[in-house]
């Protein structure tokens, strides 16, 4: 299990890389691209 400092870290690491409009592109291409993939599943 992670410490709270580590959680921390992590979160803060995560903030920056996904405000970069780069990363926010592939993040964005490959959430498409799944959909695309996927059927659609209706509840």
């Amino acid at each position: 299990m992670l410490t709270r400092e580590q959680l921390f870290h992590l979160f803060e690491r995560f903030s920056v890389l996904t405000s970069q409009p780069d990363v926010k592109k592939r993040i964005v291409d490959a959430v498409l691209d799944e959909q695309n993939l996927l059927p659609c599943q209706c509840w």
